[in-house]
């Protein structure tokens, strides 16, 4: 029987593929992108091998959740304005996340696991002005209400167009669960477990936020998006000039 990593490996593993996943873009052609595009698909590339490895490694569920980005104290809690609303940053980030039980520590038996952040992998930021979208974000905009509360008492609302998951079974395999999977253990809130509305996805579309928001939302500025396409088995991020 194959030895499996420990964390100690895994990490060190991951901090390579990270490094490595950050010297190109893959396929997709430099002259379709500028600057802050060519970091955004490098990160979510690089976040995309890293849920990979890490899923056939420990034989486990992973996933890579893309989120707006908060404001938090020196704990890493979520820090608030005065009207109890997150402080919003303008820029997302990316974060690697596997299952696990809820209180590792106090297991019940039969519990439903959740996805839990890996404390020694780190989030990644995105650029403020390239953010990513998930690949249905046109079916989104179009339905007139992007806007999520979950469930839990004091839990953050979210934009399904800003927070989204990929995720991959114990093989490494991009799969496609269900929204009643996705469920999100966020230590940073007080009521931590997050639903989310929609499955997780097959892809992304890199896109200009500044310009979308500044047109009042305009699907144009979705559809002139780089859509990244995820290799279903070998986890490869193929780039396609526009996201019609």
């Amino acid at each position: 029987m194959r030895r499996a990593f420990t964390l100690t490996e895994l990490v060190v593993v991951i901090s390579l593929i990270i490094i490595m996943s950050g010297l190109s873009v893959p396929a997709i052609h430099s002259y379709l992108l500028n600057r802050d595009q060519t970091l955004a698909v490098q990160v979510f590339s690089g976040a995309v091998t890293n849920a990979q490895a890490l899923a056939r490694a420990n034989f486990t569920t992973t996933a890579i959740r893309v989120e707006q980005a908060f404001a938090t104290d020196e704990a890493g809690r979520m820090l608030r304005d005065a009207l109890g609303q997150p402080r919003w940053l303008d820029h997302q980030r990316v974060e690697i996340l596997a299952v696990g039980m809820r209180q590792p520590q106090k297991p019940i038996a039969g519990e439903e696991l959740v996805f839990r952040r890996l404390v020694h992998v780190p989030a990644v930021n995105v650029p403020s002005s390239a953010w990513l979208a998930p690949d249905n974000a046109l079916s989104l905009l179009a339905s007139g209400n992007t806007a999520y509360q979950p469930a839990a008492p004091g839990t953050a609302a979210i934009d399904t167009l800003d927070t989204f998951y990929l995720a991959f079974n114990r093989q490494g395999r991009l799969v496609r669960l269900p929204a009643s999977r996705l469920i999100y253990l966020d230590e940073r809130q007080d009521n931590a477990l997050i639903g989310h509305p929609q499955p997780s996805c097959s892809g992304a579309v890199a896109y200009n936020r500044a310009r979308f928001e500044k047109s009042g939302r305009d699907p144009r500025w979705l559809r002139s998006g780089i859509a990244l396409y995820v290799g279903q088995r070998t986890g490869s991020v193929i780039g396609a000039e526009s996201a019609r």
